[in-house]
């Protein structure tokens, strides 16, 4: 039997939501630690599409700046 690990690009959509509904700052750290770590791989568009469906563009892009 083998374990299920979610992609980054499934994490990282949560982890905006759950610091916006008061969650830590911890949530956004991770999300900047997995997208650094994720670089070229990332789906970045498919995590866009899931941050406009759930109001976190803004955030979504601000941590895409930090990034860089």
């Amino acid at each position: 039997m083998g374990a299920y690990f979610a992609r980054p690009e499934d994490v990282i959509p949560y982890k905006l939501l759950y610091a916006r509904q008061g969650g830590s700052e911890l949530h956004l750290r991770d999300v900047l630690g997995i997208q650094r770590a994720s670089g070229s791989e990332l789906a970045e568009g498919y995590i866009a599409d899931w941050a406009d469906r759930l109001g976190l563009r803004t955030v979504w892009e601000q941590i895409r700046t930090q990034a860089d």
